[in-house]
């Protein structure tokens, strides 16, 4: 069962290129959150962002690097989520859902708080929209 409960379907949504500002500010408004709650193992995240063509090889390959501490690969898988384009927000928010839920929780809300407050029908969803039958 899906987090919105079987009565809902997803489509796919596009996000308007002038809200990837307010997701990095999201992602800096949280940064220390983020990396506290994320020193726990991040390869899940790490994973669904290759798969989802968000990390390159070599962006995946950096991050993965032994020598780094838990932490370190949490700032810099941050500071690279800073570059990508506005779906990289929406697949990271998503990969969070199942190990990381406080966080996952804690990004959707602010978004969504977001949302309520920008004009232009952006419907505040993280890559999807929520239409129910």
């Amino acid at each position: 069962m899906s987090l919105y409960g079987s009565e809902h379907h997803l489509r796919p949504f596009e996000y308007p290129d002038s809200l990837e500002e307010d997701h990095k500010d999201i992602l800096k408004n949280n940064w220390t959150v983020l990396c506290a709650d994320l020193d726990r193992p991040t390869s899940l995240i790490i994973d669904h962002l290759f798969q989802e063509k968000i990390l390159s090889n070599d962006a995946f390959e950096r991050i993965q690097q032994d020598r780094k501490t838990k932490q370190e690969k949490a700032r810099e898988l941050l500071t690279m989520l800073l570059c990508k384009d506005p779906n990289a927000f929406g697949v990271f928010v998503r990969s969070l859902e199942s190990d990381h839920p406080n966080l996952h929780n804690l990004l959707l809300h602010d978004n969504e708080n977001r949302s309520e407050t920008t004009e232009g029908g952006y419907n505040g969803k993280l890559g999807y929209t929520d239409y129910a039958t």
